[in-house]
């Protein structure tokens, strides 16, 4: 059954505050390349491990992360999966705005509990997402790969652990609020990695948050969880 390695994206523009055209454009900082040269030292420690699979989003942040683990590990397979963030705001708000700016925005998507509501067209609604999400575990499951690595998304890690350990029977009026609890009390920072393994139809292996390969350990969140109007975060942006 596969391992999986779920490889969070090195520090972004956005996470550091600055100005940015749209999610999907938004590119590594310098602790982002470095952070992105340190995830392929993980593959040597504590022994040497070969990804039979390297996964990328379309983001050009994830590919700029996987690019260096691309490089160390030229034979192994290279796709391009929808692994991508939860992009739920219009990309007529976020244009050309900083993470402070977007924050009110951010705040009235979370508030409102109706997981089909979409933001504006081009935005992805929580269901929508979810099913995204649902879909990529199903295909890493029965994927004949041994040894996967996934370079992704903060929201995107925490739904997946989100949806296996929590396994919610249905998505319902309750379901972002209790997906936002989770994220509180699961940050990932950028850079790490959180190892799960696929035993069959229903057993999941849950390891460790990965994070020793880090100089630098920074965890960047949202103030869609913000208990106050302070841009202080809760959950991963990008």
């Amino acid at each position: 059954m596969p391992i999986i390695w779920l490889i969070r994206h090195g520090e972004s523009q956005s996470n550091v505050g600055e100005l940015t055209c749209s999610s999907r454009e938004t590119l590594l900082t310098a602790v982002g390349h470095e952070q992105a040269q340190e995830i392929v030292r993980a593959f040597y420690l504590p022994y040497f491990r070969v990804p039979s699979l390297i996964v990328a989003s379309e983001y050009k942040r994830s590919q700029q992360t996987a690019q260096p683990t691309q490089e160390a590990f030229p034979h192994a397979l290279r796709e391009e999966w929808p692994v991508h963030e939860f992009t739920y705001l219009s990309e007529k708000k976020t244009l050309w705005t900083t993470r402070q700016e977007r924050c009110q925005f951010v705040q009235q998507f979370w508030n409102n509990s109706d997981p089909n509501h979409a933001d504006d067209e081009g935005a992805e609604s929580f269901i929508l997402f979810i099913t995204r999400v649902s879909n990529v575990i199903e295909s890493l499951r029965y994927s004949k790969k041994d040894f996967i690595a996934v370079f992704t998304h903060g929201q995107f890690i925490q739904a997946m652990l989100w949806l296996l350990e929590t396994a919610p029977l249905q998505i319902d009026f309750n379901s972002k609020a209790a997906f936002k609890h989770f994220c509180r009390e699961h940050p990932i920072p950028t850079g790490a990695i959180q190892e799960i393994e696929f035993r069959g139809r229903e057993d999941v292996r849950f390891g460790k948050l990965i994070t020793d390969h880090l100089s630098v350990t920074n965890i960047y969140e949202s103030c869609s969880c913000a208990k106050t109007t302070s841009p202080e975060l809760n959950l991963p942006v990008g």
